[in-house]
């Protein structure tokens, strides 16, 4: 019970003083003399109440033979704490076996279909893919070169003005909707060296789409240096950054049909005048 410094209990009653006559029992005559024979003091024990038997130590001391708290107990104890470190590193180590193989499975996964069919087969594949990409790339330089020679050849026999602006109007119309046509099948050609190749390709391509769109609604743009002039440079720069993603390609060894490919798209459009493309 909690005792206040007061003396008085929680309840606020008067606490236990210490005095015999506070708590209301009587007093013994012979603890106030001292004498032997006082309520205080102890008798010695009879012959009945000695210990009998070994004595008992106390629990913390090990006993001399091998029962449970001697020798043979305490390599009981020490096995059992063997035991419980194991369990306990066993635990560890399955605790992390988990973390690491959840690492694993949020890292980047391996492209299995890869490893499975082996190197040669994915190079195989993106052969293919760069294969038809140049060939797509032929047809659109053609429609190019058609559109070229089609105006150089027109306007050479004829020298009406109006008859001139239609010529280049048709072959304008009729180059960029060829050019529109084959565009999406470019943009389908995906994968390794193909990606290279067409994002370097594309924007020549659409320079072109763009002068042609632009010849068919106002073919006197072809009379106009001043005018075609943005066109024309757009034309020239993209065709540069093209030629030197094909140049590239070519020092990397391709197949031989990729590279035949190459050299023929350089050679009709982008390194000097030369045959008519053909497939």
């Amino acid at each position: 019970m909690e005792q206040r410094p007061d003396g008085t209990d929680p309840d606020g009653d008067p606490g236990d003083t210490g005095d015999p006559s506070d708590a209301g029992e009587p007093s013994s005559a012979a603890g106030d003399t001292g004498e032997v024979g006082s309520a205080d003091a102890v008798p010695p024990p009879t012959p009945f109440e000695q210990p009998q038997g070994p004595p008992v130590l106390p629990p913390t001391v090990p006993a001399p033979d091998g029962g449970p708290s001697g020798v043979e107990g305490r390599r009981r104890r020490r096995r059992g704490r063997g035991r419980r470190v194991l369990v306990g590193l066993l635990a560890v180590l399955l605790v992390g076996g988990a973390a690491f193989t959840g690492g694993l499975a949020a890292a980047d996964r391996i492209d299995v279909p890869d490893v499975l069919r082996g190197r040669a087969a994915v190079e195989a594949e993106d052969d293919a893919a760069l294969v038809a990409l140049l060939e797509d790339i032929v047809r659109t330089e053609a429609v190019m070169l058609a559109f070229n020679d089609t105006v150089a050849d027109r306007l050479a026999d004829t020298d009406d003005e109006a008859a001139a602006l239609a010529v280049v109007e048709n072959a304008a119309s009729y180059g960029a909707g060829g050019l529109a046509v084959l565009r999406p099948g470019l943009v389908d050609r995906t994968g390794g060296r193909a990606d290279t190749v067409r994002d370097a390709y594309l924007p020549h391509l659409d320079a072109w789409i763009d002068y042609l769109r632009a010849l068919s609604v106002r073919p006197e743009l072809l009379f106009l240096d001043d005018a075609q002039q943005p066109y024309l440079l757009l034309i020239n720069a993209t065709a540069e950054e093209f030629a030197d993603a094909l140049e590239a390609l070519l020092a990397r060894d391709p197949s031989p049909r990729a590279a035949t490919l190459a050299e023929r798209i350089l050679d009709d459009g982008f390194r000097s005048e030369g045959p008519d493309p053909t497939l």
